[in-house]
């Protein structure tokens, strides 16, 4: 069992008063305790409990032993390398051996469960929330390199935000510390003080293959992080690390790597909800989260300058929760709406920053759910940015929801004249206007856009009622179209944008 003299002792102390001497061994590995007896051989890794007065005065206990004692001990104990409690009188022996029993198979029995859940599966939360009962008045937090809060036992407001990661100031202050950052490929459990908290710490990184993955801390509460504490973080650290290598080597040996899966939607390969939902769990993403896809045009200049793939990197750096791969000598992005939620914020700002400075621009899509038919979307970032740009060049920015009207209007003609789409009265409208100086088509126009108002569109025309409706007589008459019927009003509404878009 992990278990050494100091949690011991902090256990211990919550049932009888105790006090402790010896040094402060962490990885101690102590068997079941055993009553001491006159003459008994002492062993390392063995807790012996007995009368302080039984004990022989010759004998030296060996390290990495722990003595539990009822009265005093000889002085040749409290100076050797054992961790030795003593206990004041008159408890009795029995009563003492049978409270360090129940410690134990408590002790065991959670590093039982913990086996368990590691041979199920079923998840690191489980793992701390088992765990946190042993850690009353602190909490864990694990994340991984991409600081995105994996599973933690505190309040979701204390540790992340809204996008699913740890606040931005917190990264921050983690980043400028140089204490952290000297520590950050330490590979065993370290205290961090930080300058910017007024609690410790404990921290274990998680490597696989020589790569930093992860992070697991145990967090200062509301009780100190004792020498107790610290052994069972570090056996906690290092079940909840073999768990996450575990899941880590099953996920990426049986699902594509997430960009991979984003690249083969892009170019219209077939991939099966299974793959696709295993390659987004890996980076903690689910299959029917809210998407949107960007795209960024990358000009042949511009890669003289830097890389596609390493404006990748920067994006995938800058935006919370995306996926940024090279497509078609430009780059994609997958947006997770679901994760990057209510609080773009500083993400944001970030973005738009990068496109200034590195004079791009971007088309986002509309957001939708499910990312089988991310190819239709990603055509959807692009057309944003051929309608977008021709309309506000000098915008880093085009959402595909601003010029969704602009990008029908514009593939409605095709190779057909617009005047041959229009009805023969709108025509003869039109030639009345520039004839006789009329502004028949603006009254007709200014009717729809006021939901067919007669009131309401005088006021705008700036005209009485009655000639009002005297010109709109004139314009059904002209017109010979019912404009009673629903589909005539729409195809009048369309052919007027029309008009306006390509005629003179």
């Amino acid at each position: 069992m992990y278990l050494n003299a100091c949690l011991l002792f902090e256990e211990l102390q919550k049932a009888f008063p105790v006090r402790r001497t010896g040094p402060v061994v962490r990885d101690e590995h102590l068997n079941p305790p055993l009553f001491y007896r006159p003459g008994m051989k002492l062993e390392p890794n063995q807790i012996y409990i007995g009368q302080g007065s039984q004990f022989d005065p010759e004998a030296i206990p060996p390290e990495r032993s722990c003595i539990v004692s009822v009265g005093e001990l000889p002085p040749g104990y409290l100076d050797s390398q054992a961790g030795c409690i003593l206990a004041e009188e008159p408890l009795e022996v029995s009563e003492l051996f049978n409270q360090v029993q129940i410690i134990f198979e408590t002790f065991r029995r959670w590093e039982l469960q913990m086996e368990d859940i590691a041979q199920h599966d079923t998840g690191i939360q489980e793992i701390l929330e088992r765990s946190q009962p042993f850690f009353e008045g602190n909490f864990f937090l694990m994340l991984d390199v991409n600081y995105r809060v994996m599973a933690t036992t505190s309040e979701h407001a204390y540790v992340m935000d809204q996008t699913g990661r740890t606040p931005y100031s917190v990264q921050t202050r983690f980043k400028k510390d140089p204490e952290y950052t000297r520590m950050r490929y330490h590979r065993e459990t370290f205290l961090y003080r930080g300058l910017y908290f007024d609690h410790d710490i404990l921290t274990h990184h998680i490597f696989i293959n020589e790569e930093l993955c992860g992070t697991f801390t145990l967090t200062e509460k509301e009780s100190p992080i004792t020498d107790g504490r610290w052994t069972l973080f570090n056996r906690l650290a290092r079940i909840v690390t073999g768990f996450y290598r575990q899941r880590f080597y099953l996920l990426h040996s049986s699902a594509l790597p997430p960009a991979a899966a984003f690249s083969h939607l892009l170019s219209g390969e077939m991939v099966s909800a299974q793959d696709l939902s295993q390659s987004l769990k890996s980076v903690g993403w689910e299959l029917e989260d809210e998407y949107a896809v960007c795209h960024i045009s990358v000009h042949e200049s511009d890669k003289k300058i830097r890389s596609v793939s390493y404006l990748c990197q920067q994006l995938e750096a800058v935006l919370v929760c995306a996926l940024a791969v090279e497509h078609q000598t430009d780059i994609a992005v997958l947006l997770n709406c679901s994760k990057f939620a209510a609080r773009p914020g500083d993400s944001q700002d970030a973005f738009h920053t990068f496109l200034e400075e590195t004079m791009l621009q971007a088309g986002i899509s509309r957001t939708f759910r499910g990312v089988m038919q991310l190819k239709n979307y990603y055509h959807q970032a692009r057309a944003a940015i051929q309608v977008g740009s021709s309309v506000h060049p000098d915008r880093p920015v085009y959402r595909f929801t601003d010029y969704l009207m602009s990008y029908m209007l514009s593939n409605i003609p095709g190779d057909i004249e617009v005047d041959s789409l229009c009805p023969e009265g709108l025509l003869t409208i039109r030639e009345w206007d520039r004839k006789k100086g009329a502004s028949y088509l603006q009254t007709l126009d200014t009717w729809f856009r006021t939901g067919c108002n007669a009131t309401r569109s005088a006021k705008e025309l700036y005209i009485n009622r009655s000639t009002f409706l005297e010109r709109m007589a004139r314009i059904r008459k002209l017109l010979g179209v019912d404009l009673e019927d629903y589909d005539a009003r729409l195809y009048l509404m369309i052919c007027l944008r029309l008009m306006e878009r390509y005629c003179e």
